[in-house]
């Protein structure tokens, strides 16, 4: 088990990486080298999918809050 995620928005354990990768359509290897910081600035169409692919918006993905929000 991990300390902490590094995708909170992740879901954890057993096949969750390779669930992702099929849902998103991004590849299992991808998702790896995102994680680990392999891929530091992934393209928009990856993280749109990956984004899709949990359920969250950009910002939300990105840990960033809208601009305008209370």
């Amino acid at each position: 088990m991990r300390d902490s995620n590094p995708w909170p928005l992740a879901p954890e354990g057993a096949g969750a990486m390779a669930m992702c990768a099929t849902v998103s359509g991004i590849s299992y290897n991808t998702l790896i080298k995102l994680e680990r910081g392999g891929i530091l600035n992934p393209k928009i169409e990856t993280v749109i999918k990956l984004a899709e692919a949990l359920g969250v918006g950009l910002d939300e993905l990105v840990g960033r809050k809208p601009t305008g929000s209370a």
